[in-house]
């Protein structure tokens, strides 16, 4: 009988930690204190996925550890994923693709199917807390900035079958970044 309730206990110990383990959305504020000082999207492209569609790309970096760049992401309430699904050419490339496709109109530039066309005077978007503004706006980006709010989402605030899909994606934020409020300044330089 001891052993049968020391391996239930060890199963039920298991249980609880693997739980904890993806529902630890305690640390937000660390998280998105982190994403809004480290973290700026740019090279904004699009990706010819068909004759009438494209998909929306974008890459992010984290400036202050390059290894940590997000793989899940949400701008102007589009989804974007680098997971290799859905219109996402390659899994952890850096690339997060929308998903969801666009429709061309007489304003956007037609691109072939499977090439991707970077956006002409493309920026580096970042948080109003970011630190690092000095080194993404050196990059040739024309005295133009643009800040944006960054909202971190826990992945449980996403519906069910998302959320699966954000945990496997956003390590090591257990979640994703919202985009929103974005602001354009030009400056002289």
């Amino acid at each position: 009988m001891k052993k049968s309730i020391k391996i239930l206990s060890f199963f039920i110990m298991m249980n609880i930690i693997s739980y904890q383990t993806f529902s630890q959305d305690d640390q937000s504020g660390e998280f998105e204190a982190y994403g809004k000082a480290n973290i700026a999207f740019t090279n904004f492209k699009l990706l010819g996925v068909s004759n009438t569609e494209f998909a929306k790309c974008v890459e992010s970096i984290n400036y202050l550890d390059p290894s940590k760049t997000l793989r899940f992401a949400k701008i102007n309430g589009v989804v974007f994923a680098d997971d290799g699904n859905n219109y996402d050419l390659v899994a952890n490339d850096g690339i997060l693709t929308s998903m969801v496709l666009f429709k061309y109109t007489l304003d956007t530039p037609i691109v072939d199917i499977g090439v991707y066309r970077l956006i002409k005077n493309n920026t580096t978007i970042y948080d109003v807390d970011f630190k690092h503004k000095v080194l993404a706006d050196s990059q040739g980006r024309f005295g133009i900035s643009i800040t944006c709010k960054f909202v971190y989402v826990p992945c449980s605030a996403w519906p069910p079958p998302i959320q699966k899909l954000c945990r496997q994606l956003s390590w090591p934020f257990i979640g994703s970044y919202e985009v929103t409020e974005c602001s354009v300044t030009f400056e002289d330089k």
